[in-house]
């Protein structure tokens, strides 16, 4: 089986799922030692009250539901919030195969909210019936590359121009980096810790057609900005635009008090 990720913006009211599911003796086996490892001390007489139905099976089921939850509907960007579960009191578990089959009723994308009705059926035989509800993720929002970057900008004088940005590896100086680059200058990508994703921001520019180099340089320390600034004079010469996008502890002052330091 593999897993499934639906997120909130995927969520359809209608949609249904299935998935087969194996119940005998060696299951039974196996549960009733999970259950008595889980359970020791409680007396058979109240569990068998506080799950109608054959326990094993009952508690075979709620493992049945979190699977259909974290990894056939809606997956694993679910969290599993309620449950209902209805067995009835004379019903058999199942011997040999069967399937679990659900449809969703309720979609929010609003709220992220998920609620579907569960089938537990032997052949044509329904065993046991749930209504799940689930919380589901919105989709992770993905900074725009070069290629959708490239087609919103006009020109703004920027050809060739040297523009270094401090702490270029991600977020919004990543995507400053690949925006200037889109515009034709030549960005120098900052960063402190992380190569890898300044040399993949780089790697997105330059298979786009622009330009861009990865130079390491604490900001904090004089000595390191100083030989990064050697390092891009020697590549492309002077700096044309500063971008210092790269912030920890900071306060306020004019622009002209400003240092490196």
């Amino acid at each position: 089986m593999s897993e499934r990720v639906l997120w909130a913006d995927e969520m359809r009211k209608g949609e249904r799922s299935s998935f087969p599911y194996v119940w005998g003796d060696a299951q039974g086996r196996a549960m009733r030692e999970v259950l008595s490892g889980m359970l020791k001390g409680v007396p058979e007489e109240e569990l068998n009250t506080a799950v109608p139905g054959p326990s094993g099976w009952a508690f075979a089921c709620l493992a049945l539901l979190s699977t259909q939850v974290g990894m056939v509907m809606p997956g694993r960007a679910a969290t599993l919030l309620e449950f209902q579960l209805r067995i009835p009191e004379q019903a058999l578990a199942p011997h040999g195969s069967g399937t679990v089959r659900s449809e969703v009723k309720l979609a929010s994308q609003t709220s992220g909210t998920l609620v579907q009705d569960v089938e537990f059926l032997a052949e044509d035989t329904v065993l046991a019936s749930a209504q799940v509800k689930a919380s589901v993720a919105r989709r992770p929002y993905a900074p725009p590359g070069m290629a959708e970057l490239a087609k919103r900008v006009a020109d703004r004088g920027l050809k060739d121009k040297v523009v270094l940005i401090s702490g270029a590896s991600r977020g919004l100086g990543a995507v400053t980096a690949k925006l200037f680059a889109a515009h034709g200058a030549r960005v120098v990508v900052n960063f402190r810790t992380s190569q890898e994703a300044a040399d993949q921001v780089v790697s997105d520019i330059q298979a786009h057609g622009g330009q861009a180099m990865a130079v390491h340089a604490d900001i904090t320390e004089e000595k390191e900005v100083a030989a990064m600034m050697a390092q891009v004079h020697a590549a492309w010469g002077n700096v044309d635009v500063l971008v210092n996008n790269a912030v920890a502890g900071y306060r306020s002052q004019p622009i002209e008090e400003t240092s490196w330091a």
